[in-house]
This record gives C-alpha cells, sequence and structure tokens, in this order.
C-alpha cells in the first residue's frame, strides 16, 4: 500500500512542476520562437502591435508574406498554450484568387484537435487526429462557394448535405 502513496505523490509533483513551467516560462519567449521557426519555412509575419502575458501571445494587424509575396492579412491573431485564433482574414494576391477572400474567424485547439472555421466559404468544422495522423474536415458551404468555387468542392466529398475531406499527414 506504500507504492500507492508514493506513486500518487510523484504524479502530483510532475503535475506541479508542469503547470508551474507553463505558468512562468517566458511567453514573450515562445511568440519570438514561434516567429522564428516560420521564417525558417519561408514565412513572414509583419504586425503593428505584439502583447505578450502570462497567457500568451496576442499580435494585431499581422500580414502573411510567403517568400516576401503578400499571402493574407489578419485583424487579429492570438497564440495560446491551448488554443491558436485568429479574426478578421483576407486573402490576398493568387490565394484571394482560388478562395473566397474573407475569413470571418479560425480556431485551432491543439489539446482536443478541433478546427472551427467561418467566412465567405461558410462553415468548416475539422478534427486533427494525432494517432491516426488524419485531418477530417466537413464544410457546410455558403452560396458563394457555390456558385463560384465550384471546382474547390470537387475536391470534397458530398455527404449529407455538407462536404467532407479527409487527408493524412
Amino acid at each position: 500500500m506504500r507504492w500507492i502513496g508514493r506513486i500518487s505523490l510523484m504524479i502530483a509533483a510532475l503535475l506541479i512542476w508542469l503547470g508551474g513551467t507553463g505558468l512562468f516560462l517566458s511567453k514573450a519567449r515562445l511568440c519570438n520562437d514561434a516567429l522564428q521557426k516560420l521564417s525558417k519555412e519561408s514565412v513572414g509575419i509583419c504586425y503593428d502591435h505584439r502583447q505578450a502575458s502570462l497567457a500568451g501571445c496576442r499580435l494585431k494587424r499581422v500580414t502573411l508574406l510567403y517568400d516576401h509575396t503578400p499571402v493574407a492579412a489578419v485583424r487579429s491573431f492570438a497564440l495560446l498554450p491551448w488554443r491558436i485564433e485568429a479574426q478578421g482574414i483576407r486573402l490576398e494576391g493568387m490565394l484571394g484568387n482560388l478562395l473566397p477572400p474573407h475569413i470571418e474567424s479560425v480556431r485551432f485547439d491543439p489539446l482536443t484537435g478541433i478546427l472551427e472555421a467561418r467566412g465567405d466559404f461558410g462553415d468548416m468544422r475539422g478534427h486533427v487526429f494525432y494517432w491516426d495522423r488524419k485531418i477530417s474536415l466537413s464544410l457546410k458551404p455558403s452560396a458563394l462557394m457555390k456558385r463560384r468555387y465550384r471546382q474547390i468542392l470537387g475536391e470534397f466529398r458530398y455527404i449529407n448535405g455538407s462536404y467532407r475531406y479527409e487527408t493524412r499527414f
């Protein structure tokens, strides 16, 4: 019976250590590391305002660049340990011609793997299955998406009133 107490004490100490690390880790450093990793992948980020707090990092008026070419303009972006959010996205350049250009909001919860997005394309809900290395998306398209972007909807499978897309990574 002594080993139960020792194991529970060890688990409690591990949880306290993980919680303390997450709480006291410099969020500004995490934000800088994330931006640096993106720059190694030829993705540039320009922003007007950055706020780092205990909860995470928030950027306002962001411009995403891929190989020095503007791809998207984002009104606000938040990188938190439990969530990634972007609001007010306007696609630019070639990407703006391929997809509906306005996206209201995108939200991704890395812990649960749930992705939600809403915009000119309609409502999208997705799930990332880490164990199976699979992404599953379900789209309820808007009238604009059905009318002007039929080629993209051709990549989705129509099942019970919504369009589904699955891929592996």
